[in-house]
């Protein structure tokens, strides 16, 4: 099994060198962050509504995913409730204060379903919006699902993302190395 590597950046361990890679990129923006601030019990109810609607989805769209098939997510959905005994545990990786929003970080491809629904189904149950970051930090690469998907910005300009993006994607955090950054 490969693991993520843990990395330190501003006193934070984060989890991934990729979440400390968007943490770089949020400070070149001047976007205020907490990491891991806060978790949360989130009734299982919330996501099993949403394995029904994206079983529903998928039967009505005749979609398939890859990391999951129908038969496997039909399969779970009289069982997943029993097994997350009424609740499930999740801790989003950002808080956003500025914008009342939570940020999750995911690899390539944006995570597996599992993880998407349990994004998708905190998000409901909170009331508060969840951007999804996926892959290294770039100018239009994440989404908030409770805007019709379309990308954020923060606020900012086309040049500063940009601007942000190679600051994060040049980062390294090797040998103990501390990125700098400068607004």
């Amino acid at each position: 099994m490969i693991t993520a590597i843990e990395t330190r950046y501003k006193g934070y361990r984060f989890r991934s060198r990729l979440e400390a890679r968007w943490a770089v990129f949020f400070d070149a923006l001047g976007v205020i962050w907490e990491y891991e601030k806060e978790g949360f019990e989130v009734p299982s109810s919330f996501m099993c509504d949403m394995l029904y609607e994206v079983v529903g989805q998928i039967m009505d769209f005749n979609l398939t995913y890859e990391k999951l098939s129908l038969a496997e997510l039909a399969d779970s959905l009289g069982s997943y409730e029993e097994q997350l005994g009424g609740s499930f545990r999740y801790l989003p990786d950002f808080w956003f204060p500025d914008f009342k929003m939570w940020g999750e970080v995911k690899g390539t491809g944006g995570g597996d379903i599992v993880d998407l629904l349990k994004v998708f189904a905190f998000q409901r149950a909170s009331g508060f919006r969840v951007a999804l970051f996926h892959d290294l930090p770039s100018a239009f690469c994440w989404l908030d699902p409770c805007h019709d998907g379309h990308d954020m910005t923060f606020r900012k300009t086309k040049q500063q993302l940009e601007r942000a993006k190679n600051i994060a994607r040049s980062a390294r955090f090797e040998h103990g190395e501390t990125p700098r950054v400068r607004r």
